[in-house]
């Protein structure tokens, strides 16, 4: 299906993994959360941030009561 969506026609394709091999592409990958609240956060609506976070924004109540207020601070520039 990801070659169909990448616009190739895996029966075409060459060298494809058998089944079992297929677990062993994901080995060493990981999820880039880090890199995606860097480049997406400072545009998210305090819903999409909670729906970013799932069920840890109940964690982090003080800081959602006080966001209004610091996310202009976080995101100004760096005093020279």
């Amino acid at each position: 299906m990801a070659l169909a969506h990448a616009g190739y026609d895996a029966r075409g394709v060459r060298g494809l993994p058998a089944g079992e091999e297929y677990g062993a592409l994901f080995e060493g990958s990981r999820v880039a959360a880090g890199e995606l609240l860097a480049t997406r956060a400072p545009s998210l609506s305090p819903e999409q941030m909670f729906a970013l976070l799932g069920d840890r924004p109940e964690r982090l109540g003080e800081l959602w009561d006080h966001w209004g207020s610091l996310r202009p601070q976080l995101l100004a520039d760096a005093p020279d």
